[in-house]
């Protein structure tokens, strides 16, 4: 970590250069936070599928 107690916010739809650069990695849907993953909890191939799996979950309006 090179500096400790602060975060840099990064917005991209290329999640394969996310989990190269990120910490942790959230994922967004209509303007709602609907994962949140540290690198250390995901292997290199469950981030697209929580991905894909998000995007084509029903959204929860209430």
């Amino acid at each position: 970590m090179l500096y400790p107690g602060k975060a840099i916010l990064m917005t991209t739809h290329d999640i394969f250069r996310a989990k190269i650069i990120a910490d942790r990695v959230g994922i967004m849907k209509q303007g709602r936070l609907v994962a949140v993953r540290k690198k250390q909890d995901f292997k290199h191939a469950d981030l697209e599928e929580i991905y894909m799996q998000e995007m084509h979950a029903p959204v929860d309006v209430a």
